[in-house]
């Protein structure tokens, strides 16, 4: 799924232009109901802006990962009643691609989160809500 849905073919993989996110924005949570996906990773603050005008409910709230010291930020929404693991990430061609090591360490939360919210959503939702 894309916030965008028609390309800009922009050099660098560089970022849409503004208007083409608003004019797909009505687009995402449909395809967000259709595809039930379990897990969502976003790139860059215009389509974490996308998927939170979806208006889906948070099941716990916007965290940052315990088990980095980089800035690793998840929360959990409802989508047709199934939980679904969110992950918010800079878009490719933003600071992150400046810094190598920060981008390495960046994503280094998300393989066990994403394996312990599979494995038990309910447990996952329980265990972050309280912290």
């Amino acid at each position: 799924m894309r916030a965008v849905k028609c390309c800009a073919n922009l050099k660098n993989s560089m970022e849409a232009p503004g208007h083409l996110f608003k004019n797909c924005f009505g687009y995402l949570a449909g395809e967000v109901e259709i595809f039930q996906p379990q897990i969502i990773i976003t790139q860059g603050g215009r389509a974490r802006v996308a998927l939170e005008k979806a208006k889906f409910p948070k099941l716990i709230n916007i965290k940052n990962c315990l088990e980095s010291n980089h800035k690793c930020t998840f929360t959990v929404i409802n989508v047709s009643e199934k939980p679904v693991l969110v992950f918010y990430t800079y878009h490719p061609t933003s600071r992150a691609q400046y810094y190598p090591k920060y981008r390495d360490g960046y994503f280094s939360c998300f393989p066990k989160l994403a394996k312990d919210f599979v494995n038990s959503p309910s447990k996952f939702i329980s265990g972050h809500s309280q912290r």
